[in-house]
């Protein structure tokens, strides 16, 4: 039994030196999927690698096809184990000590899969494993003998935990104004729309494509590219506003007008949709 700790990663030097530093002498190897750093992401990651692999696959905003090349590019065999973890999320010092032990001993107790508030943590290795969705994606065929952190733990800074948005060392309050948008706008395969319409499958098949609509109108209507920065630069001139179809897509869907509303018309996060729900339209 060997584990790794995998991820993807591309120009995040920082935040994967911060994410390794306390864990990578207590496993057996990092598999990781590098997107083409220049940082020295990939040479940091290299000199931690272990019995693992920095791979390399061109990223294309695929979550799930960047994420399944450490299954099938990797080197791990069944009955190892792997932790998935991102840049952005960290290890308690006294977890990563003891993250042998355990894992054996959930192994001993025929434990196969690992959660963290139903996210996937840690899992043992079978080959006919792979990642699907982008850029929410799930491990498809880990096994059903599982638990749940959260049920051993009162918090998870005793574990494995995430750097939110607004504390130190994470990202800008406002990250999920442009986050939300990139997913929606740039990504042209995305499950972002099914969030919060799990249950409502008329709902996400309208907002998905609306969202198709939109993102074709933009680029083949307007000539803008599909980026965050195309996108804004135009919202901020007023011939948009004048063009029925381009404000009727927009108005149907939150993320674009809390994105303008943050941007252009500078309102507070706390008014933005995301935040408080109620409802807001260009007129």
């Amino acid at each position: 039994m060997r584990i790794f700790l995998c991820g993807v990663t591309e120009n995040q030097v920082d935040n994967i030196d911060k994410l390794t530093s306390n864990i990578w002498e207590h496993v057996d190897g990092l598999i990781f999927v590098d997107g083409g750093s220049t940082d020295g992401t990939r040479e940091l990651l290299e000199d931690r690698v272990g019995e693992g692999a920095v791979l390399y696959r061109k990223w294309t905003n695929d979550h799930d096809l960047q994420m399944s090349e450490i299954l099938r590019q990797g080197p791990m065999q069944i009955g190892d184990w792997f932790i998935l973890r991102d840049s952005m999320e960290r290890f308690n010092d006294d977890f990563a000590k003891s993250i042998v032990s355990f894992l054996v001993n959930a192994r001993n107790q025929n434990i196969k899969s690992i959660y963290s508030h139903g996210k996937g943590f840690a899992f043992e290795y079978y080959d006919d494993m792979f990642f699907l969705g982008s850029p929410h994606w799930g491990l498809q065929n880990a096994r059903h003998e599982a638990i749940d952190l959260k049920d051993y733990f009162k918090d998870e800074k005793e574990y494995s935990y995430r750097l939110k948005d607004g504390e130190e060392g994470g990202r800008p309050i406002h990250n999920f104004v442009d986050h939300f948008v990139k997913y929606y706008y740039v990504y042209g395969r995305s499950n972002h729309t099914l969030l919060g319409r799990e249950h409502d499958r008329k709902a996400y098949q309208e907002a998905e494509l609306n969202r198709q609509q939109f993102r074709v109108y933009c680029n083949k209507n307007i000539g803008l590219d599909f980026t965050v920065e195309s996108l804004l630069d135009y919202l901020k001139k007023d011939q948009w506003k004048n063009d029925k179809e381009f404000v009727a897509m927009f108005n149907k869907e939150k993320i674009l007008k809390d994105f303008y509303r943050w941007h252009v018309l500078k309102h507070p996060l706390e008014e933005l949709e995301e935040k408080n729900k109620t409802h807001w339209e260009f007129k």
